[in-house]
């Protein structure tokens, strides 16, 4: 089984709903993820997902831009948990109806990028997906990102790492670095794997800032 990553963005414009260039320029407001969608016989979608920001401003700008929207809004700490039932777009529709015509699964949750496209991770066997690929819609863009076997997320975060990464990693969990309070140092870990402590801080910072860019709600 295997995965692909892929960025998406519509053909020719930036915006795959005119919701979405509202929150782009809202000082107050960020794209989160879209945590599960749900394609309907009648061609509608169903989706639940996530806006970074205040439930209040999100309202007003739903209640102004948001036209045809079916929706309902729930806080969740500082953000705000989005359910629409609503018309996709040309290019959002044909891009649901491709990965259910070919059984595809989609990883969710689907992100937004920083340029606005969608960051998406699909699942299946690769002949299978070459196929998809053939019959890609022509109205959006689609860029490959990587593709590999299929772990889950917190998985694949680790295999993605050097083996000499993973070894400083294991070695760094076990002597206690990441424990509260911190019960181990660099010199610590270095004469457990062999090498030296300005080597384990160099390796330890790379792990670090990949997995913290993984998981925060923003891309570079």
């Amino acid at each position: 089984m295997r995965y692909v990553e892929l960025q998406i963005r519509p053909e020719g414009r930036r915006w795959f709903h005119p919701v979405d260039e509202h929150i782009a320029k809202d000082p107050d407001l960020r794209h989160g993820p879209i945590h599960n969608y749900n394609l309907l016989d009648d061609g509608t979608v169903v989706l639940l997902y996530e806006i970074y920001g205040p439930k209040d401003r999100i309202d007003e700008l739903l209640e102004t831009h948001g036209t045809g929207l079916k929706r309902d809004t729930t806080k969740v700490s500082e953000n705000t948990l989005v359910w629409a039932h609503l018309d996709p777009s040309e290019v959002v529709g044909d891009l649901f109806e491709l990965t259910n015509h070919y059984s595809i699964v989609v990883d969710t949750p689907i992100r937004f990028t920083d340029n606005h496209r969608l960051d998406i991770v699909i699942v299946g066997d690769p002949a299978v997906i070459r196929e998809m690929f053939e019959d890609a819609p022509e109205n959006a863009q689609v860029t490959v990102e990587k593709t590999g076997d299929y772990q889950p997320k917190t998985e694949r975060l680790f295999t993605d790492l050097t083996a000499r990464q993973q070894e400083v990693l294991i070695a760094a969990l076990r002597a206690g670095y990441y424990d509260d309070p911190r019960n181990a140092t660099y010199d610590d870990i270095a004469e457990m794997v062999g090498c030296s402590a300005t080597t384990v801080g160099e390796h330890l910072r790379k792990i670090e800032r990949r997995i913290i860019r993984e998981i925060a709600p923003v891309s570079t």
